[in-house]
């Protein structure tokens, strides 16, 4: 975690060491990452780096934890409506944060692909991930509306099943995102959201229409 002489400098010297050291660590993943890339992006010298962290990987944790904070920032705050409502919302959330910040998102992949990396475990296991894991869990668990489940089905599971089918839809949008829609991006991030809305319906009210004759 960085020292008090980082914790010191001016706000805008924290966000260039924060932002160059998350280009060269998404761009790179931990183990080929340089900090010599990084001092020299800055404008600083290896030593001054290390009087703000005591190594690489305190400052690899750092700028993920950072990270974390950021997405979380980005994540719809209110209740209303369902969990369908939240899920929605919390989707063209994280397509629009992805869009504006790609970095954060390229660095979260490497994190979230090789959970078994000594670094990256440690990465998942900072107080600002297991806090936002913690806080929309709650948050969602108090949207599932659990006088209409069928009996012998638990919110925690209702949860989980929606989470993994909306994370997949959301994955599939994002792989046809190219690195900067541009100008493009608005009628893509249209597009790609009418099209999620029409899944999430079909998981709301079922796949199954009433048998013939019924």
């Amino acid at each position: 975690m960085p020292s008090t002489q980082f914790l010191n400098l001016a706000p805008q010297a924290q966000e260039r060491i924060r932002r160059e050291s998350l280009r060269e660590f998404a761009g790179c993943g931990y183990d080929l990452a340089s900090t010599n890339r990084i001092v020299e992006a800055i404008g600083i010298s290896k030593g001054v780096l290390f009087k703000y962290f005591t190594d690489k990987e305190s400052l690899f944790l750092y700028v993920a934890d950072h990270a974390v904070r950021m997405y979380s920032r980005a994540l719809p705050q209110g209740m209303e409506g369902d969990i369908f409502d939240w899920l929605r919302e919390a989707t063209a959330y994280k397509l629009r944060f992805i869009h504006e910040e790609p970095l954060v998102y390229r660095l979260a992949l490497r994190i979230l692909k090789e959970p078994q990396h000594p670094v990256y475990a440690k990465a998942l296991a900072c107080q600002g991930q297991i806090q936002m894991q913690e806080a929309v869990t709650h948050r969602l668990l108090a949207l599932v509306p659990v006088e209409r489940l069928r009996p012998g089905v638990a919110p925690e599971d209702v949860l989980q099943l929606l989470t993994w089918i909306a994370t997949g839809i959301a994955d599939r949008f994002l792989a046809s995102f190219p690195d900067g829609v541009g100008d493009d991006f608005d009628a893509v991030y249209q597009a790609l959201t009418v099209e999620f809305d029409r899944y999430l319906t079909i998981l709301k009210d079922g796949v199954l229409g009433r048998e013939v004759g019924v």
